[in-house]
């Protein structure tokens, strides 16, 4: 019986400070797993196929194998068709143990106007954003 009470009183406890904790911090909770484990960088640029430049074609980085798992980013092209996609792993809290400098991850570049215009790329990680060497792909779409 004298366990139970234990139990009992330790979880009430505990409740108490996570509600505190809580109350004290506007009803946020920050679930903070740290900084991205690693970045990447696609950039490039996409033209018409009749020779003018593509303004505001959405490009996707997407399919991408693990430890990224799926859609990596988007962005819209300038007025000049230009265009950059930066990635993020997850936080270095769960990929722990991973060395981002050494990490190439394949994922499919895609101008969204046109998904005939893809391509398949390897993109190298690093570990800070002034490391990142940029992966270029340049898109035609119609």
């Amino acid at each position: 019986m004298e366990s139970v009470i234990n139990w009992t009183t330790s979880r009430l406890l505990s409740t108490a400070c996570v509600l505190m904790a809580i109350l004290a911090c506007n009803n946020v909770i920050v679930d903070d797993w740290g900084p991205p484990a690693g970045y990447g960088l696609v950039e490039g640029t996409v033209s018409r196929s009749s020779g003018g430049t593509a303004t505001g074609v959405t490009v996707s980085v997407w399919q991408c194998d693990e430890p990224m798992e799926g859609h990596g980013g988007s962005a819209r092209t300038t007025g000049s068709g230009r265009y950059a996609i930066e990635l993020r792993l997850p936080p270095v809290g769960v990929m722990s143990g991973l060395d981002a400098d050494t990490l190439t991850v394949s994922c499919v570049v895609v101008a969204n106007e046109d998904s005939t215009s893809k391509i398949s790329v390897d993109v190298p990680f690093a570990e800070t954003v002034q490391d990142v060497l940029p992966v270029i792909v340049n898109l035609v779409i119609q």
